[in-house]
């Protein structure tokens, strides 16, 4: 049968695969108390997707969805996207205290 209950409302991430890997590091940083900022984390997520599928895929939506302009180097995140990651990994991204990892 058909399924009523979507996984997702919208457009999977072309980056889903490489925010696992950060989501990990994240912890990893948070439990040497070590939390990411915004542009650590932003430049880390580029180091990352640089030179893969997910830098290409990123590019390909980025220009299908017409996000930026003319300065706008496609093929990176900013800080906007961060604070997508935040809301959508918020769970996983905080200890049973309470503290952040990002």
């Amino acid at each position: 049968g058909r399924q009523h209950a979507p996984a997702s409302c919208g457009v999977v991430s072309p980056l889903a695969g490489a925010q696992e890997a950060l989501v990990a590091i994240c912890i990893q940083m948070g439990k040497i108390c070590q939390p990411l900022n915004v542009s650590e984390g932003v430049a880390l997520m580029n180091d990352i997707i640089h030179g893969t599928q997910f830098e290409e895929g990123l590019r390909r939506f980025q220009e299908e969805h017409q996000l930026g302009d003319k300065m706008f180097q496609r093929g990176t995140v900013t800080k906007g996207w961060w604070r997508g990651f935040n809301s959508r990994y918020r769970h996983r991204l905080v200890t049973r205290c309470g503290e952040r990892f990002a």
